[in-house]
This record gives structure tokens, sequence and C-alpha cells, in this order.
């Protein structure tokens, strides 16, 4: 991608360009796990398709900005995925990510930073993006609240906010480790209820699996499920219609005598993690409620016997219709809300369908050799960006 191109002519025929990159430095050749086909095709079917749905509802937009919350990693293919999705629908993305300089390994800063200028020279890249060099879970730091904040507030609200995460998002148990991946979703949740009134998108990437999802979190998040299996016995009977999942054994689980085979862990961890947000969303006002969109799982440890690793994504929408200023006079933005009838349960059971269609997209890519082959294509082109041999890519993942 060029750094400089007539934006104008692109935006108006709605392709984005696809002239190869002149990279003055060796392309690299060691290929991580996040460089594999499946998670390519995550960016494109799953996040990008989803961003693209979103910016369809938000077409009245004026100033055609994405804001982004990001965790990149030092190839930030994320935001360049993004970046050409984006482009085609004559959106520009501003994002903001979280980077860790604790964990710097090999020469990732730098190459981060080499990143960093390459995304900058794009025609769909806001100026204003901007890598913070902490930790996503610094949002709920008491120390590093301010600094923190003010980089939320100078952005406003994020119409798309992906935590693609390495280890468990239940990792660590809520109240007894302050700095939790829970305190940090909590604290974004309430800035974006505070900020906004248009509907965004969370995406969630986790292991789930019994060494990297902390019991005691585990036991806290299914009390959110124990409280509807209690409740609603349509919640229940689709439990256990749908998931197998029966109200003896989430009820047992939820007070700690956590018996889960595999794949109910699977599901009673996607459940219960969707439930503590629609809680959250809806906990007080301006309230909030949640819809669980096509997630996919794939196998991380082939020692495990079924999936560990989840790519969840949820919409999250106001649960009250606001009236519309047409004239802009107004000066607070929940002024004059209508109150709305905001139904959790009905909610929580639209949950568990959900729940229970979540594919794994290592089988969909192994019984269709011509879809990888074009996610494999499509891989290359986007690692080529990002100065990865293409060749070397292509043979590496293609199929035999």
């Amino acid at each position: 991608m060029p750094p400089e191109m007539n934006v104008g002519d692109d935006f108006v025929k709605g392709i984005a360009p696809t002239i190869a990159p002149i990279n003055l430095l060796p392309s690299k050749h060691d290929f991580k796990p996040w460089h594999k086909p499946r998670k390519h095709w995550i960016r494109i079917n799953q996040w990008c398709v989803e961003t693209a749905a979103l910016i369809k509802q938000l077409k009245t937009r004026e100033n055609k900005v994405l804001t982004y919350l990001s965790l990149p990693g030092p190839d930030m293919l994320d935001i360049r995925a993004m970046h050409d999705e984006c482009f085609k629908l004559g959106y520009k993305v501003k994002y903001l990510g979280f980077n860790d300089p604790a964990v710097e390994v090999d020469n990732e800063q730098t190459e981060l930073n080499i990143s960093r200028n390459e995304l900058a020279n794009l025609p769909g890249i806001h100026p204003d993006s901007l890598i913070v060099p902490d930790r996503f879970e610094a949002i709920a730091s008491t120390e590093k609240v301010a600094v923190v904040f003010q980089h939320l507030e100078n952005f406003g609200s994020f119409d798309v906010v992906n935590l693609d995460l390495c280890n468990s998002v239940a990792a660590h148990v809520p109240l007894e480790h302050q700095e939790t991946y829970f305190s940090a979703i909590a604290a974004l949740i309430e800035h974006q209820s505070n900020n906004r009134t248009d509907p965004w998108l969370l995406f969630v990437t986790t292991r789930v699996d019994c060494d990297t999802v902390n019991l005691k979190a585990l036991k806290s998040l299914l009390g959110c499920v124990k409280a509807n299996v209690q409740q609603h016995p349509k919640f229940c009977e689709d439990l256990k219609t749908l998931l197998s999942l029966d109200s003896t054994t989430i009820n047992n689980a939820a007070n700690g005598d956590i018996k889960l085979k595999p794949k109910e862990l699977y599901h009673a961890f996607t459940l219960a993690f969707g439930k503590w947000l629609l809680r959250y969303l809806a906990s007080s006002p301006p309230l909030w409620t949640l819809d669980m969109l096509d997630s996919w799982a794939y196998q991380v440890n082939h020692q495990n016997p079924s999936p560990d690793m989840l790519s969840l994504a949820f919409k999250c929408m106001p649960a009250v219709k606001p009236k519309i200023d047409h004239f802009k006079l107004g000066l607070n933005p929940h002024m004059g809300r209508e109150q709305a009838t905001i139904s959790e349960r009905d909610a929580a059971i639209r949950l568990i369908p959900m729940v229970k269609d979540v594919k794994n997209i290592d089988t969909r890519l192994k019984n269709n050799v011509n879809e990888l082959r074009s996610t494999v294509e499509g891989a290359a082109t986007l690692m080529e960006f990002a100065r990865y041999d293409r060749n070397a890519y292509i043979k590496k993942f293609s199929p035999v």
C-alpha cells in the first residue's frame, strides 16, 4: 500500500488499493501461532464482517471515522485488516492500542515501531491513532487510571473493542486480583455506556481449559447462570436441551464443586461470560443489553480433547430508545431518554442457542480445501505487507 494515493477516487470506487509493497528490510520467515490461516479467517470473516455490518448501521455518521480499541501485536495485523475493510466503506480507522512493554520478546518493540510507521502512511488510518505502552488491565489500576482514562476520554468512545488475549479472560479471580481483565472490561463498559448511544462491538479471544481458567473465577461467573436457572424454567429447559447442562451441574459448579467435562466447560464458560457481560451492562443507568454474534473456536493445545480457544463476538446495544434532537441543541446526550422495559431473561435465553452454535474453525477449514487455499492466499498478502515472505508462508500453510 503506497504512502500516497488519490483517496477520493478509491472511496468512490469502494476498492482498497492492492499494490505490492516495496520493503527495504529482509523478509521474515518466523511464523507464529497467530499467523496461522485460521486466525486470518477470524480477522476477515468475524472481525471485519461484523464491523462492516456495524458501519452500515452507523451510515448517518458524518465524520466517517471508526474508533477501535485493540491489543495489537508487533505486526498489527488486526489493524491492517480493519483498515482495508473500513477503507472500502469510506471510513478511516482511529485506533487506540495497548502494548505491554514488560513482555518484550526479541525485537518486538522495533517491529511494532516499524508497523506503526507503515500504518501511519496508509490513507485510511486516522492521524490521532495511538499506541499506549501499558497493559489493557491498567484501565482498572488506581495508580494509572488518570493517565489511561485521559486517553479514553480523548477518543470519546469506541465502535469496536477487540481484546485478542493469549491467555484466559478468567485467569485471575475477580476482586482478589485488582487489575484483572474483568475489572478492566467493567471499567471500559462503564466508559462506553456513559459516552455513547450507538451500538458497539466487543470481540474477546480467550483460552478455555482447566489449565488456563481459574476455577474460583469460573465459580463466580457461573453464579450469573445459577440465578437464571433458579428463576426461569425456560432458561433451564433450553440449557438442558441445547447444551446438555442440567441445573444440578450448574448449581454444583457455582457452589465450587466443578466437575465439568471439556465440552461442558467450553459451553458453561461461554454462557457464563456472556451472562456476566449482560448483567454488568444492565447493572446501572444508562442501561444496555447484549446479543451474542457468530463465534468460533479452535485448538491450541492438541492434548486437549476439544477446542480450547474461543473467538467470541458480542453486540452491545442501548436498552433505552433515545429521543433524537435534530437541531443538536441539547447538552446532555442522555437527557430525555425514553425508558424501555429490559428483559434480562429474554436476553439470557437468546445466548443459549448462540453458545451451542459456536463452530470449530479448524474443522471448517480442514473440510473445505478451497476455502483454506483462498484463506492462505489472503493471509499471505496481509503478511507480505508486514514484511513476511509471501512464498514461504504459502508453502508452509497451503493444503497438500
